[in-house]
């Protein structure tokens, strides 16, 4: 893909870099106001307020891939003056036409933020015949088998280099979006099976046989990732076609958020594998301690507790900090995210990693 954002990438990945290594000469330093003994001062407030609008009925189709849908949704600020940072959200679950319906909650929460976030579905494949082929020498044999590998594995990850691709054509479908993509500023973000394509797009390669085919679908024009309830390896028991060794190549700013209740069978810690493996020096990990909060509590969905909405509202702050420090080079941000406000805020519930 183009690499027109490398000095970028390079400029916010060293921002970053310089801050996770330590405020203040240490990585437990604090930031005003933050006061552990009043835990909500500890909270990350982004400075932009917008209402948030909402555009339905947009949808793109691949010719090249059999003229695949990509139907989308897009939340956005409402009053905007000026190009924003665009995230595309890839939902988690199954493929599915309403898929673009899911993580509202967070593209309200960057929409308001001052984020144009894009909701992309992953519809299901409808003749995967034509890759039965393909499917079989991945270990996909079944017809069935066939069409989720490549709705949610292989056409997921593809999608974002087409919606990219094809900003131009959104905004001539949606003329309110005209001067308003900033397509310096693309972040990747997604939930679940979703984060697989987010993993992918920031550079882990995938193979899901021994001596089979090893696919890269790395795009090197988002500058920024961002995954919730992240897939882990083959060997934890995910069908995402990491292996150990898959995310060495993911060079770029990226947060992950699970924890010990972000389970959906396979062991929790193997979600940490993409934070562990990649390279180091602007790598955020928040890891939820508390069981209560669960795999969908990572999506900011999950929230139907006292307990589990303060985690919501927490996690959420969280992801906004990492992506205004990243996207935005905002220092208050930059500071949060080295900070220790963020387990401050949690009572100690939800740690934050730094490499």
């Amino acid at each position: 893909m183009t690499k027109f954002t490398t000095s970028l990438i390079t400029r916010s990945a060293m921002l970053l870099i310089l801050t996770l290594a330590g405020v203040s000469g240490s990585s437990h330093a604090q930031v005003p106001p933050c006061d552990g003994n009043a835990p909500e001062t500890c909270l990350y407030r982004s400075d932009l307020h917008y209402e948030v609008g909402v555009v339905d009925g947009i949808e793109l189709v691949d010719s090249s891939r059999n003229n695949y849908r990509i139907p989308l949704r897009i939340q956005y600020p409402i009053g905007l003056a000026g190009p924003r940072p665009v995230v595309i959200w890839n939902h988690g679950g199954n493929p599915s036409a309403n898929g673009n319906t899911r993580s509202e909650n967070w593209g309200r929460v960057l929409a308001a933020a001052g984020y144009i976030v894009i909701h992309p579905s992953r519809v299901p494949v409808e003749n995967p015949a034509d890759s039965q082929c393909e499917c079989t020498e991945n270990g996909f044999n079944s017809p069935d088998e066939c069409a989720q590998w490549l709705a949610n594995l292989r056409f997921g990850p593809q999608n974002t280099h087409f919606i990219i691709d094809n900003l131009t054509r959104i905004v001539s479908m949606a003329p309110r979006f005209a001067g308003l993509f900033d397509i310096s500023k693309i972040v990747i973000a997604g939930h679940s099976a979703g984060t697989t394509t987010v993993l992918a797009n920031a550079g882990a390669s995938q193979q899901w046989i021994e001596n089979g085919q090893i696919y890269n679908e790395r795009d090197d024009r988002p500058i920024a990732f961002l995954a919730t309830g992240p897939m882990g390896p083959l060997y934890a028991g995910f069908r995402s076609g990491f292996g150990s060794t898959s995310f060495v190549e993911m060079d770029r700013p990226f947060m992950f958020i699970t924890g010990v209740g972000d389970e959906t069978g396979e062991p929790p810690e193997s979600r940490t594998t993409g934070w562990l493996r990649s390279p180091a020096s602007n790598k955020v990990l928040s890891w939820d301690t508390d069981p209560r909060a669960v795999h969908e509590t990572m999506d900011i969905d999950k929230c139907d507790t006292p307990t589990r909405r303060d985690h919501c509202r927490w996690i959420a702050s969280a992801g906004l900090a990492f992506l205004d420090a990243v996207v935005r080079e905002r220092t208050e941000a930059r500071n949060w995210i080295g900070s220790d406000s963020l387990k401050l805020l949690s009572g100690g519930a939800i740690e934050i990693h730094r490499r």
